[in-house]
């Protein structure tokens, strides 16, 4: 069992680690959205950064106008994976990711649709 979680430790900061290292290098390189660049069209993440970033500025009118689904979503990619974990609160949590994942595509379509 104390393999396991070291295991699923080594996992989390491998995983954070990887994130930490996206978002230094799109913010030092100022690289955006592979979807974007192919399509032209915003994808359902696009914004997250800038707006997790204004967020912790305090910044909440930026955070709003980049993407109000920004945290929500972050919160929805850490919970998800990790359901089986939240004994009576699974279900709860399973509706409020799905519930995320919903309202982030009808934004984006929205989002899209005013863009066009």
């Amino acid at each position: 069992m104390r393999s396991r979680a070291v295991k699923i430790i080594i996992l989390h900061i491998a995983v954070f680690s990887a994130i930490a290292l996206y978002l230094y290098i799109t913010v030092r390189f100022r690289i955006y959205c592979p979807f974007n660049r192919l399509t032209g069209l915003p994808c359902p993440g696009c914004g997250s950064t800038r707006a997790l970033f204004a967020l912790l500025r305090g910044d909440f009118a930026a955070y709003f106008s980049y993407n109000p689904f920004a945290l929500p979503l972050l919160a929805m990619l850490v919970i998800f994976p990790h359901l089986k974990l939240f004994g009576r609160f699974k279900l709860p949590l399973l509706v409020f990711c799905i519930l995320t994942a919903v309202f982030s595509f009808v934004y984006n379509l929205l989002r899209i649709l005013v863009i066009s």
